[in-house]
């Protein structure tokens, strides 16, 4: 189990110093830290710099969850607490896709695992990492429910629903994506085996999940349930589809998502050439969800960003999920293996070469430079980030600042709308009343361009001592 526990570590590192030493951003790392500790209420208040209640957004009842642990820990700053547990969804990845290559691979286990480090770091995967978000979870809890619901055993069935059941936690949608995946496979074993009749009880239940999740937030909760509309559907509905920006958005896929089309265009060739309806379901499955999004109104969604790339997946793996739970064939097996191990191998080069290299020192899509952000920062460096934090806050003048992402991420509780906005747009109001700008002093900030207007009207800075924290000040 070293690898897991090598994977946790590096990204555990790699989350606190987003947090710490970048500087996360708000939207939605920030946010999402702060309600991981402070979800105690049903609808689950915003913080106030954001307001409203998140319930109206998501419906992730993991909050609820974390935040009840939370509190008979002890007491630790809320994005510590979020990086302990986020952390968790890489390596689980990871075990998901071992326990997929159990019977299938007959391999010793060193290969075993290193092919599963390989085929966990795919692009999609590797996308994911550079922006901390829990839809992470879905695709491995989904696996892992896969492989539980079509054990013969009752041991493994109830690691399945459990699985599946923290799944539904993550999100509303993932019921629905999990009954996609579901419904194929029980189409591939039949629908008289008493695996498909539970895999297909499950994804009537997700279903259910979801179209309750989505009532409630419509009919409860104040202002709720839009997230459909403003991200995908546009307001007015399907207002922003033209035929130049369906043009554009398929290009874009070609290129900078190629880590996720190549490979899946690999395994599509490979379902027509051999006529094999298993790898076409594959395909099938990821239709609804690229559909969404080539419609969306979100750029950042339609351009499947980050882990908006989540539910594709398991499209990804479903060679190996084909070889472990529908094919008993060797040589069938062997066949799905090496088409997976390919996928794999295409996927992780086309991240790489389009991904991260051309972003080296001076921008990119996921992260300027990996490499340097693995060492996590010291408790101490932790400890007096807060410290200097808290004691600027205490005080009548930090009303009269502007900050910036980062620090507004350590300070969900205490800034409010007037201190901060996405990109550092403040009115010109805000800053001609503003008495100081604290931020992080990074060389590679969210907003290079508004960083540098708000120097100019805040040039007296000084470093805060054994931070990254800078406050800056009229003449």
């Amino acid at each position: 189990m070293l690898v897991p526990l090598a994977l946790y570590s590096l990204y555990f590192s790699y989350n606190l110093e987003y947090f710490y030493v970048r500087g996360g951003a708000v939207y939605d790392a920030g946010w999402f830290a702060w309600l991981s500790v402070h979800a105690t209420n049903w609808a689950m208040p915003n913080p106030p710099l954001i307001g409203g209640d998140f319930l109206g957004t998501h419906v992730f009842p993991i909050f609820y969850l974390t935040s009840a642990i939370a509190r008979i820990l002890p007491a630790m700053p809320y994005a510590v607490w979020f990086c302990l547990w986020l952390s968790l969804w890489l390596p689980l990845l990871w075990v998901a896709v071992y326990l997929l290559l159990g019977s299938t691979a007959r391999l010793p286990n060193p290969r075993r695992a290193s092919l599963s480090l390989l085929l966990t770091l795919n692009g999609l995967a590797l996308s994911m990492l550079g922006f901390p978000h829990i839809e992470s979870f879905i695709p491995p809890l989904l696996v892992l429910a896969l492989v539980g619901l079509t054990q013969p055993g009752a041991s493994g069935q109830a690691a399945g629903i459990l699985a599946f059941l923290f799944a539904l936690s993550i999100r509303e949608d993932a019921g629905m994506h999990g009954a996609l995946a579901f419904t194929a496979m029980a189409l591939l074993l039949g629908l008289r085996a008493g695996a498909s009749r539970r895999l297909l009880v499950m994804s009537g239940l997700g279903i259910t999940y979801g179209i309750l999740a989505i009532v409630v937030q419509h009919v409860v909760v104040r202002a709720g349930g839009n997230q459909l509309q403003g991200t995908y559907l546009g307001n007015p509905l399907f207002s922003q589809v033209t035929s130049k920006m369906l043009v554009h958005r398929l290009a874009y896929w070609a290129t900078a998502r190629s880590y996720i089309f190549v490979p899946l265009g690999l395994m599509a060739f490979m379902a027509l050439r051999r006529r094999d309806p298993g790898l076409a379901l594959g395909i099938l499955i990821a239709l609804p969800w690229l559909a969404l999004s080539l419609i969306a109104a979100s750029p950042l969604a339609g351009g499947l960003w980050g882990y908006y790339c989540f539910p594709l997946v398991l499209s990804f793996l479903w060679p190996l999920i084909l070889a472990r739970l529908a094919v008993a064939d060797p040589a069938a097996q062997q066949h799905l293996l090496t088409l997976q191990i390919r996928m794999g191998l295409l996927s992780l080069t086309c991240f790489l070469a389009l991904g991260i290299l051309p972003g080296i020192g001076h921008g990119g899509s996921y992260d300027r430079a990996p490499w340097r952000h693995l060492m996590p920062p010291s408790a101490a460096r932790i400890r007096t980030t807060q410290a200097a934090l808290r004691q600027i806050e205490a005080t009548p003048a930090f009303r009269q600042m502007i900050v910036d992402d980062g620090v507004a991420s350590l300070s969900m509780g205490r800034t409010l709308p007037g201190q901060f906005t996405l990109g550092l747009k403040q009115p010109g109001l805000a800053v001609a009343t503003a008495s100081a700008f604290l931020r992080f002093d990074t060389p590679m900030p969210y907003d290079a361009a508004a960083e540098d207007r708000l120097a100019r009207q805040f040039p007296a800075c000084r470093k805060l001592p054994e931070t990254v924290l800078e406050l800056c000040l009229r003449r």
